[in-house]
């Protein structure tokens, strides 16, 4: 970040952040541009169960990273490893196409929505697809989709099966002025039943605001109360909570806002202090509090922000990323080892950011924290476990010649951790519903061989 942008920034946090943010953020560990000469975005990032990341967006570019491609533009899905190297990087369709959201599914492939809707195999290849456009899209319980759009006047949450096919679809079209509109830009599956929506609302009347709501297993919504109204804004991210609530981010004006609720939509706090930052994406952390990503702009210029929120609400530290161009984040995960992952797109390549392709790339940047986790043994690479974080499941496939081995769950200070175990040879299954959420070791011994995998429960 260059030196002009430095001061002006110092300026600005001193008058806008409350006296309670004192702790220090802290650095980059890694950052990395990814794309060609042409402009190129990440939308979206997560973890994946060997302990790299998967990511999507978009794509204009056929050279640099996209050499390969044979000139296909459009939805573009990154496999990288935990140190952001591609694996494997592949684009759909053509031009004018975009991937807005991707995330591991419990078969070991991916669920990715944008223009279209696609069910990728591992190593990328296609398992499926349809024509439904989404912003947001996550497994259910019964290995469907949840998914969300926007369009135009139109807004709609879908509910797909296994396969792709509609299982019901519900728009959000007032039938006459003196109805509400809801613009739905997130949807999760509740802890309890049915679906949490965020987005904006309008009143019959024009009043808008944020809102944060929820749907019946057919897209009823249930009447909302007050206290679900937030500002002036959108919300554009909901997660749930270590706690079973939900966290939402957003921006409500020019401000940035994440606020936490519980099932009911009642809401515990609200932090819009956040001047001139617009916040994309929020995710819980191992420390019951929240990381959330955007951008921070004024009329001057762009950084990618990122902003740590404890148990409360109350800021942690913030942090402003990026070069003398525009610059901005899109998605936030914290991963296994505690680190904050965030990515988005840049247009420079100075100060914070090296390696842009020309014009804009996508771009991932990886900030330390303090938390610290045993590294893992690299014996055993063919084993799979996932998902990863989990909240009720894992399952681990082993490879040929694992069939009589034997796992063991551990804490992080060496405690064996005693959870229900099924299945034999190379399919097995942990439970982990019984058991506090956290960070936990999977030790798999087999024939003198000792295999370390890291499992989060969320």
């Amino acid at each position: 970040m260059n030196y002009l942008k430095i001061m002006i920034i110092a300026v600005i946090v001193s008058s806008v952040l409350p006296n309670t943010c004192i702790a220090q953020a802290p650095p980059i560990l890694l950052q990395k541009c990814f794309g060609g000469d042409s402009t190129d975005s990440i939308s979206c990032i997560r973890q994946t169960s060997d302990g790299g990341y998967i990511a999507a967006g978009r794509t204009t570019s056929v050279n640099g990273d996209l050499a390969s491609n044979g000139g296909i533009t459009g939805l573009w899905v990154l496999k990288l490893d935990a140190m952001c190297n591609i694996e494997w990087e592949k684009t759909y369709n053509d031009t004018f196409y975009q991937a807005n959201y991707i995330e591991p599914t419990n078969d070991g492939g991916y669920i990715l929505t944008g223009s279209q809707t696609i069910k990728l195999n591992n190593d990328g290849s296609i398992n499926w697809f349809n024509n439904l456009s989404g912003l947001k899209i996550h497994q259910t319980a019964d290995n469907g989709y949840i998914m969300c759009d926007v369009g135009g006047a139109v807004s709609s949450v879908s509910k797909l099966n296994v396969d792709g096919s509609l299982s019901w679809q519900k728009t959000y079209t007032p039938n006459s002025t003196s109805e509400p509109r809801y613009y739905i830009y997130d949807v999760c599956p509740s802890f309890y039943d049915g679906y949490m929506i965020t987005g904006l609302y309008i009143s019959w009347l024009g009043y808008y605001s944020t809102f944060v709501s929820k749907i019946d297993d057919t897209g009823r919504v249930i009447p909302p109360d007050p206290a679900q109204f937030i500002g002036d804004g959108a919300g554009r991210e909901i997660a749930k909570t270590l706690d079973y609530n939900y966290v939402v981010a957003g921006a409500v004006g020019k401000r940035g806002l994440v606020s936490k609720f519980d099932d009911t939509c009642r809401a515990f706090w609200s932090d819009e202090t956040q001047k001139f930052v617009g916040y994309t994406s929020v995710a819980s952390t191992f420390d019951s509090g929240y990381v959330a990503c955007g951008d921070f702009s004024n009329s001057l210029f762009s950084d990618l922000a990122i902003t740590k929120f404890d148990s409360n609400g109350i800021p942690s530290w913030q942090k402003w990323i990026g070069g003398s161009l525009t610059d901005g984040g899109s998605s936030v995960i914290q991963n296994v080892d505690g680190n904050y992952v965030v990515a988005g797109y840049t247009y420079s390549n100075d100060s914070d950011v090296s390696g842009n392709h020309g014009q804009e790339d996508g771009w991932v940047v990886i900030l330390g924290t303090n938390v610290a986790v045993p590294q893992i043994t690299n014996s055993g690479s063919n084993i799979k476990v996932y998902p990863v974080p989990s909240s009720d499941m894992v399952k681990i496939t082993l490879p040929v010649g694992y069939e009589t081995a034997q796992l063991q769950l551990k804490d992080v200070v060496g405690k064996t951790i005693e959870v229900q175990q099924y299945g034999t040879n190379l399919a097995r299954e942990l439970q982990l519903k019984n058991i506090p959420v956290g960070i936990y070791l999977l030790k798999i011994a087999n024939k003198g061989v000792m295999t370390t995998r890291k499992i989060v429960r969320d």
